[in-house]
């Protein structure tokens, strides 16, 4: 089955793979090519279509950007005396 992998969506973008999954589709299992590792995704780390991959990845990129945004306000308020 064909599934796309967000785990790694910010750093490396989605990854479409072919994988098997598990009996309640929990867990993909797949492989990257000749004598690769097995490779082993969970929940919302895969997804069975690109639009649910794509919405995911933009939640991860917003979740991101709220980070950086508080980690930022954080420094501006650190003053040295």
């Amino acid at each position: 089955m064909k599934i796309w992998i967000t785990r790694y969506a910010l750093t490396s973008g989605i990854e479409e793979v072919e994988a098997e999954l598990s009996h309640d589709d929990t867990m993909a299992t797949y492989g990257k090519g000749n004598g690769a590792y097995t490779q082993y995704d969970h929940n919302n780390d895969f997804h069975k279509t690109k639009e649910a991959a794509i919405l995911w990845a933009e939640k991860m990129r917003i979740d991101k950007i709220a980070s950086l945004q508080k980690s930022i306000e954080k420094m501006q308020m650190l003053r040295f005396e």
